[in-house]
C-alpha cells in the first residue's frame, strides 16, 4: 500500500489505580476496541486530516519542521489537535509534502450518545499516531518517549500503564517509577470477567489534579499501594476463590483511599454496583479513576456475571461485549 496503517488496543487498569504514579504496581489488560491511524502520500495544494470518532471532520494543513503547522480552518472551527501536533512535530521526519491522515477512534465511544466508554482512546492513538510517523530501534526508550509524549498532552499527569497496555497487547504488570517496567502476564484459569459501562463519562485528569493536590501519603494510600503489590506478586499463584477475595479487599481499600482524597471514585452508581455484586456472590470494582466510566465483575463462574447483568441494567450500567485484545499496535504497509 501507498502508505502505512497502524492501530492499537484499549486498556482496562484492573488493580493499581492513583497509587501506580507513586511506585506501585499495576495490572492492567488490552481490549479489542482498537484506535486506527491511516497516512497516505498523496497530491494537492494542502494535507488532510480526517477525524472518525469523538471528533467529526476534514481538516487541511501544511507542516514543516521550520514553521510547525497552518492550519486552513478558522480558528474557532478548529478542534483540539494539540495531541496529533504534538506527536506529529515530535517524530515526523518529513519535513514537506502532502498527506492525507485518517484518525478513527469511534470504537471507544457509544455509538449512540457519543460518550467515552473510558477504555484508553488518547493512548491508543498515542501509540498508534507513533508508530505510524516513526519505527523504534529501542523498546524501553520508545517506551519512555511514548509516555512521555502523552503525559505532555495530558498536562503532565499519566503513570504510562494506559500507553505501555496499546503498545504491547494482553496483560502487563507495570511500574512506572525508577523507571517504565513492563512484564507480560497470563489471565488465570478458573476467573471470569465481564466489563460495564456507567453510561457517564469520568474526567481522568481532574480526578488526578484532585489527588495531586491533595495531602500527603496517607494510611489509605500506603494500604491501597501494598494491596496492589500483592495483588500483582501472587497473580499467577493465587487459585480464582482467593484471588477474589483479594479483589475484594483492594476494592475495600480502594474505597478507604477514595473518601480519604475526595475522588469520588464510587460515585456514578459504582457503590450500588459493589453491593449488588455481593448480593450475587462476585466481586466488582471500578476500573482507572472511576466516578464514571467503567467497572469490572469477577467471578469463578461466567453464569453468575450473565445472571448479575440485569442487576446492572437497573443501576442504568451496560454491558460491554469486549475481550482481551493479545496483541498490541500492529503496523501494515511501509513509514512514510
Amino acid at each position: 500500500m501507498n502508505g502505512v496503517h497502524v492501530s492499537a488496543p484499549g486498556k482496562v487498569v484492573l488493580c493499581g489505580e492513583y497509587v501506580v504514579l507513586g511506585g506501585a504496581q499495576a495490572l492492567s489488560f488490552a481490549v479489542n476496541r482498537r484506535a486506527t491511524v491511516q497516512i497516505v502520500s498523496t497530491s494537492g495544494p494542502h494535507s488532510q486530516l480526517v477525524c472518525r470518532g469523538f471528533v467529526d471532520g476534514t481538516y487541511a494543513f501544511n507542516f514543516d519542521k521550520g514553521n510547525g503547522f497552518r492550519w486552513h480552518v478558522d480558528k474557532d472551527k478548529l478542534p483540539d489537535f494539540h495531541l496529533f501536533e504534538t506527536i506529529w512535530s515530535t517524530l515526523c521526519t518529513v519535513d514537506s509534502g502532502v498527506v492525507d491522515v485518517v484518525l478513527d477512534t469511534r470504537d471507544f465511544a457509544d455509538p449512540k450518545s457519543g460518550k467515552k466508554y473510558g477504555l484508553g482512546s488518547s493512548a491508543a492513538l498515542t501509540v498508534a499516531l507513533s508508530s505510524a510517523l516513526h519505527e523504534p530501534r529501542n523498546a524501553d526508550e520508545e517506551l519512555k518517549t511514548l509516555i512521555n509524549i502523552h503525559k505532555e498532552t495530558q498536562g503532565g499527569q499519566g503513570s504510562g500503564v494506559d500507553i505501555a497496555t496499546a503498545k504491547f497487547g494482553g496483560m502487563i504488570s507495570y511500574r512506572a517509577h525508577p523507571q517504565p517496567t513492563v512484564e507480560k502476564i497470563f489471565w488465570p484459569s478458573g476467573l471470569s470477567c465481564a466489563l460495564f459501562w456507567s453510561g457517564r463519562s469520568a474526567s481522568t485528569s481532574e480526578k488526578l489534579h484532585k489527588f495531586a493536590a491533595g495531602r500527603a501519603a496517607s494510611k489509605s494510600h500506603r494500604k491501597l499501594a501494598s494491596s496492589s503489590n500483592e495483588i500483582v506478586a501472587n497473580w499467577q499463584n493465587y487459585q480464582p476463590r482467593k484471588l477474589l477475595r483479594a479483589l475484594a479487599e483492594y476494592t475495600s481499600n480502594l474505597r478507604s483511599f477514595s473518601d480519604d482524597y475526595g475522588l469520588g471514585v464510587f460515585d456514578a452508581g459504582h457503590d450500588e454496583m459493589v453491593s449488588a455484586a455481593a448480593d450475587h456472590g462476585i466481586v466488582y470494582k471500578p476500573c482507572g479513576a472511576g466516578g464514571g466510566d467503567i467497572g469490572i465483575a469477577m467471578a469463578e463462574s461466567q453464569a453468575s456475571l450473565v445472571s448479575f447483568r440485569e442487576a446492572a441494567r437497573a443501576f442504568g450500567f451496560e454491558y460491554l461485549n469486549v475481550e482481551m485484545e493479545r496483541t498490541g499496535a500492529q503496523t501494515e504497509g511501509a513509514l512514510l
